[in-house]
């Protein structure tokens, strides 16, 4: 970044000094062009993202509690190994809100989303989970 600040400079320096008369196409292509180039590789560099982060995580496993927010309708798992709160994207109204009901930590298997809190359960104490219709 610095490099391209001080040609970036040196050509303003030398643009105010000289009035802009003397500029020749050789100096001009010795500054600007390789300006162009840095700032070209620097813009590639910066687009490129691996396609791992384009959708979905891999399923994982953790122990939390269920618990019900009534003012916003929504399911939410407060994770305690890992300690996070995800906002659960496929609810099964009755099984999630019995097991709200009880408070007990319960072992899930999800994936999240790339937001990172939202969770789309599969499995609740190694059991298949049902989620809501048209959920997949």
């Amino acid at each position: 970044m610095s490099a391209i600040s001080v040609m970036m400079a040196s050509v303003i320096n030398h643009i105010t000094f000289t009035g802009g008369s003397a500029m020749n196409k050789k100096y001009l292509r010795r500054i600007i062009v390789p300006l162009a180039c840095v700032a070209l590789c620097m813009a590639a560099c910066n687009t490129q993202q691996p396609a791992e982060q384009k959708g979905t995580s891999s399923s994982f496993t953790f122990m939390g509690k269920i618990r019900y927010v009534e003012r916003t309708n929504l399911y939410m798992v407060s994770g305690q190994n890992p300690p996070d709160e995800f906002i659960v994207e496929n609810p099964d109204p009755k099984l999630l809100g019995d097991l709200a009901k009880s408070g007990n930590a319960v072992k899930i298997k999800g994936h999240t989303t790339i937001d990172a809190d939202q969770l789309f359960i599969e499995e609740i104490d190694g059991k298949q989970y049902p989620g809501k219709e048209g959920s997949k």
